[in-house]
C-alpha cells in the first residue's frame, strides 16, 4: 500500500469513488465536497476548541501540593505518567498510522486534527509536571521506566497500530476481509481507549481536587479540557464506526452483520474493564483516596463500558449495573463551564473559542451524530 509520491495528480480519483479506507487517494487535500458531512462538522468542532495549557495558572497548585498526604502525591504522579504514556501512543498512532491509512482527504483532516490535540495533551502533562516539580521534573518523568503497571497498559493498542503500520509499509499482506478486520479492530481499540481507558484517571484527579479543598485547581482545569477533548474523540471514532456499519459503499457492512464485530468489541471491553479496575487497585495500594474504592471503580467502568457500546450499536455487556451517585457527580464536575474555583484563585474555564458553543455534554455529541447519520441515510 505504500505510496510512491506524497501527492500524485496523475492519479485521478472521481469523488464518487472515494472511500475512507482501502480506496485510491492521490494526496490532493480538497474540501469542496464531503461524502460524509459528519467529518466536516466534527473536524471543525475540534479545531475551534483549541486551547493551550500555558493559559492556566499553576501557582496555587505548586503551593497546595506540598501539603497533600505523601500517598496522594504518589497517586497523582503515577496517574499523570500513565496519561502521558497513553497520549504518546495516541498522538503517534493517529499521526503516523491513521492519517496515512485513510484514503479520503476529509478523514485525513479529522485524524490530523485529532492527533494534534493528543499532542496538546502530552504537552499539557509535561507542563503540569514541570510546574509542579520545577527542580526535578526530569527525575519524575524517568520514573515511568520503572513502573510495570504503566509500561504494559497499552500493549494491545500499540500492537493494533503496529500491524497496520506494517501493512502500510508493505511488510505484511492480508486478504481483503483480513485487513478490514484489522482496521476495525484498531478503531475499536482507539474508541475504547479514548472513551473508557482514561476515565479512572480523570476521576482520580477530580476527586483529589474536590476532597482536598481545591488543592490542584490548575491541574483540574487542564484535565477538564482534556476530558472534553476525549469526549469529542469518542464522537469522532464512534461516528466513523457507525458510518462504516451503515454505508455499504465503504465495504465494511458485512463484518458488522456477522457476529465477529460484537465478539471483538466485547472481548476488548472486558479486558479494559479488568485492567482499569486493576489500575484503580494499584492507585489505592498507595493509600486511601477519598470516596473511591475498588467497588466504585468497577461500577464506574461498567457504566461507561455499557454507554460506549450503546454508542456503536451494541447491547450492554454488563447487566443491571447500578447507577451510583458518583457517576452523576463525575458528569457534573467534568463540565468545563462549571468552574468550582473562585475567580481570584485561578483562570475560569468559560470557553467561547471561535464561534463554538462549548456547552457540550456527551449526549449532545450523540445527538449531533444521530442528526448527521439521519441526514446521510
Amino acid at each position: 500500500m505504500k505510496k510512491n509520491k506524497i501527492v500524485d495528480l496523475d492519479l485521478v480519483v472521481p469523488i464518487k469513488d472515494i472511500k475512507i479506507f482501502l480506496g485510491k487517494y492521490n494526496g490532493f487535500q480538497r474540501y469542496d465536497v464531503y461524502k460524509h458531512p459528519f467529518s466536516k462538522v466534527i473536524e471543525k468542532s475540534m479545531r475551534q476548541a483549541f486551547w493551550t495549557p500555558e493559559e492556566i495558572s499553576m501557582i496555587a497548585d505548586r503551593e497546595n501540593f506540598k501539603n497533600l498526604p505523601d500517598h496522594i502525591k504518589e497517586v497523582f504522579i503515577n496517574n499523570l505518567l500513565f496519561q502521558t504514556f497513553m497520549d504518546s501512543v495516541q498522538n503517534r498512532g493517529l499521526d503516523s498510522v491513521m492519517s496515512e491509512l485513510v484514503t479520503s482527504s476529509e478523514w485525513e483532516s479529522v485524524f490530523k486534527s485529532q492527533a494534534y490535540f493528543e499532542l496538546i495533551h502530552s504537552l499539557s502533562y509535561s507542563h503540569i509536571i514541570r510546574e509542579m516539580f520545577s527542580s526535578n521534573a526530569t527525575e519524575i518523568f524517568d520514573r515511568i521506566y520503572d513502573i510495570p503497571m504503566i509500561k504494559n497498559r497499552t500493549d494491545k493498542e500499540i500492537e493494533a497500530y503496529s500491524v497496520i503500520k506494517k501493512y502500510i509499509n508493505n511488510e505484511i499482506t492480508f486478504s481483503d476481509d483480513e485487513i478490514k478486520k484489522k482496521i476495525l479492530t484498531l478503531l475499536i481499540h482507539i474508541f475504547f481507549l479514548e472513551g473508557l481507558k482514561f476515565y479512572i484517571s480523570f476521576m482520580v484527579t477530580y476527586m483529589i481536587n474536590n476532597a482536598y479543598q481545591d488543592a490542584i485547581p490548575g491541574v483540574t482545569k487542564i484535565i477538564k479540557l482534556i476530558n472534553f477533548d476525549e469526549d469529542m474523540h469518542v464522537a469522532v471514532v464512534g461516528g466513523l464506526i457507525n458510518i462504516l456499519r451503515r454505508d455499504e459503499s465503504e465495504g465494511f457492512t458485512h463484518l458488522f452483520k456477522s457476529t465477529w464485530f460484537q465478539e471483538e468489541c466485547y472481548k476488548i471491553v472486558e479486558e479494559i474493564v479488568i485492567d482499569e479496575v486493576k489500575w484503580g487497585d494499584y492507585l489505592l495500594s498507595f493509600g486511601p483516596i477519598p470516596s473511591l474504592t475498588r467497588e466504585v471503580f468497577e461500577v464506574f467502568m461498567k457504566h461507561y463500558a455499557n454507554d460506549r457500546l450503546e454508542r456503536i450499536g451494541l447491547e450492554h455487556l454488563y447487566k443491571n449495573v447500578e447507577r451510583i451517585d458518583i457517576i452523576d457527580w463525575f458528569n457534573t464536575y467534568k463540565d468545563i463551564n462549571k468552574d468550582n474555583t473562585a475567580q481570584q484563585e485561578a483562570t475560569a474555564l468559560n470557553y467561547n473559542i471561535g464561534s463554538m458553543d462549548m456547552d457540550y455534554e456527551d449526549k449532545d455529541l450523540e445527538k449531533l451524530l444521530k442528526r448527521l447519520f439521519k441526514r446521510e441515510s
